[in-house]
């Protein structure tokens, strides 16, 4: 701000030190130049009215100087005329300052309605950035308590599955358990009905060779008699008082 500040005092203070009657004409049209090149500003409209009314004073008191040197040479008439100049100057260096006023005043105002709105603007980014910041920590905690569920999650399912490895390897250990079980019984089945089916053979040929026999009673006596294929050729046992008691007979074979 200050080096946009010194191309503007030099202008006029070499103009205002210028031998030549209309520098308060060329103050104001570098300092409209300025403000223009550099904007709506409140420090160049303040030092360019500033500098109008120090260029008023010294050109009241230059045009005094020059008066008080001419004062005998000049006439009535010129001196009137001087007057006259001089005080059309200074009005249209007051109607100049008045605007500069005017502009120097709107400039203010809407400088104050531009720091309100900023401020408001800071306030609402400060609210936002306190929601913000609000809603970062709750993100936060939730992460920290999802990062918890998964280790949990994650440690049980390890568990479930060290679980799951020792039930398959048990599962297997008993469907090979099983296997040679139904196997074992499988032959000891196997094994029970040819020792039965050995058995009614050996039971059936032992009928085969034995013949039956009957045996009776009559009185004191007891006979026991073959009953053979060939029963006229049978041995035959006598004893008195013969009374049947039974009678064997030949059992029938077992297919």
């Amino acid at each position: 701000m200050g080096v946009k500040l010194i191309p503007l005092i030099y202008d006029m203070i070499s103009i205002m030190f210028d031998n030549r009657c209309n520098y308060k004409e060329q103050i104001a049209v570098v300092c409209m130049l300025r403000t223009s090149q550099f904007g709506e500003n409140f420090f160049f409209l303040f030092f360019s009215s500033f500098f109008l009314r120090i260029s008023s004073f010294v050109t009241i008191i230059s045009i005094s100087f020059y008066l008080k040197m001419d004062l005998e040479n000049i006439d009535l008439a010129s001196a009137k005329r001087v007057i006259k100049d001089l005080e059309s100057q200074l009005e249209q260096i007051k109607e100049l300052g008045e605007e500069y006023e005017i502009q120097l005043e709107q400039t203010i105002e809407n400088l104050k309605e531009e720091l309100i709105n900023k401020e408001s603007q800071i306030e609402g980014n400060k609210k936002r950035i306190t929601a913000l910041e609000i809603q970062v920590d709750d993100l936060e905690n939730e992460k920290n308590v999802t990062n918890n569920k998964l280790q949990n999650c994650t440690v049980e399912n390890d568990k479930l599955m060290e679980q799951n490895i020792l039930l398959e390897h048990e599962l297997s250990d008993l469907k090979e358990l099983m296997h040679h079980l139904e196997v074992k019984k499988g032959s000891s089945f196997k094994k029970a009905i040819r020792m039965e089916n050995e058995s009614q053979l050996n039971l059936m040929k032992a009928v085969d060779i034995i013949e039956p026999f009957q045996i009776s009673t009559s009185g004191s006596g007891l006979h026991i008699k073959t009953l053979g294929r060939d029963s006229n050729n049978s041995a035959r046992i006598q004893i008195t008082n013969s009374t049947v008691l039974s009678t064997t007979s030949r059992k029938p074979s077992i297919n």
